[in-house]
């Protein structure tokens, strides 16, 4: 299986083959994405142009005749991690639908539903759920866009519960079964709470690695390119107070970031309860968690044994030849690598 993760900033395309009890990483690709797919502001597609960068993306990584897997973010799917009564399987989508409707801002007649069981109580009659719903109109005009461009797309995801799936095969054997990821995009920051190995609370926050490059651009007053060579390297070259003010600006945003994480993560707490198990560890993935200051960031907020970097592909059989660029690039295919699990 594929995973194309279509990001506003740039695409990750992973390719994974399964040999026996473990996966064999096939290819990486990362590479800047068209923004003219997406309309203002990056919340709709533009049909035509996304078929001409699918097709591009096919051929620049020898795609033909692939299954892909692509995914949704909380823009465009809303997830809702829930407990519903035992439920038959003919009965189940009217009951989750009731358990979504509230957060979904249309009807059930325009909207794709799915959901996954991540647990069964057998002594309270009860089952966790993942909840899952698109409007009808954006599954149907991905699926046109993958025909027209001539490629077969086997699923459509969702970011969170790609993050999830990639979490679980690299990390859920270990100790630290109460996690906190959070994956520091472009434009969007998404959270995931997993508590006991599941799934179970996650939030999109319109903060990202852009927000911090806009800032370092008006703060230092320099072109979008610079500023962006600064965000990431810290400007190793330039004078010791030069990088302290490019150092406290990113800090800055960074941190109002994860006052939010923070705030939806207590609120979280508040709703569950003081018994609830808390957590242990917290992993950052996306392209902007490349930020060297960010473990300190997050220490500041979470009271956790640790805070480390996301690497997708520590469970995976990989080529000697890729082993250098994935380990600089690595937490950036979190989305991508867990849309490659599927089967």
């Amino acid at each position: 299986m594929v995973g194309v993760d279509v990001g506003i900033w740039s695409t990750k395309v992973v390719e994974l083959q399964r040999k026996g009890g473990t996966y064999e990483l096939k290819k990486v690709y990362m590479f800047p994405t068209d923004r003219s797919i997406f309309a203002e502001e990056g919340r709709e597609i533009q049909k035509e142009m996304f078929v001409h960068f699918l097709k591009y993306t096919v051929r620049r990584c020898k795609l033909r005749f692939k299954k892909i897997t692509i995914s949704l973010n909380n823009e465009n799917c809303i997830v809702k991690y829930t407990r519903i009564p035992q439920t038959p399987e003919d009965q189940m989508e009217n009951l989750c639908w009731r358990a979504i409707e509230g957060n979904v801002p249309f009807n059930k007649q325009e909207t794709n539903i799915d959901c996954k069981i991540t647990d069964i109580n057998e002594e309270t009659k009860d089952m966790g759920v993942v909840i899952a719903a698109a409007k009808k109109d954006l599954i149907e005009n991905l699926m046109d866009v993958f025909k027209k461009a001539g490629v077969k797309l086997a699923i459509i995801d969702a970011d969170d519960l790609a993050l999830y799936n990639i979490w679980e095969a690299n990390y859920a054997l270990e100790s630290e079964k109460n996690v906190l990821i959070v994956d520091i995009g472009a434009k969007l920051t998404k959270m995931s709470i997993i508590i006991d190995a599941k799934p179970c609370f996650g939030k999109m926050f319109y903060i990202g690695g852009c927000d911090v490059t806009d800032a370092i651009q008006k703060g230092i007053g320099v072109e979008e390119a610079e500023a962006e060579r600064m965000k990431i390297k810290l400007a190793e070259d330039l004078p010791v107070e030069r990088k302290e003010e490019i150092s406290n600006i990113s800090r800055e945003k960074m941190d109002s970031l994860f006052k939010e994480i923070k705030s939806s993560a207590d609120f979280f707490y508040r709703k569950e309860g003081e018994e609830f198990p808390p957590i242990e560890k917290v992993f950052l993935c996306g392209g902007s968690s490349e930020l060297p200051f960010l473990k300190d960031v997050a220490k500041q907020y979470f009271n956790v044994s640790s805070v480390e970097k996301f690497n997708p592909f520590d469970v995976f059989v990989v080529k000697k030849g890729s082993l250098e660029y994935i380990e600089k690039k690595a937490a950036s295919f979190a989305i991508a690598a867990g849309l490659a699990l599927r089967q």
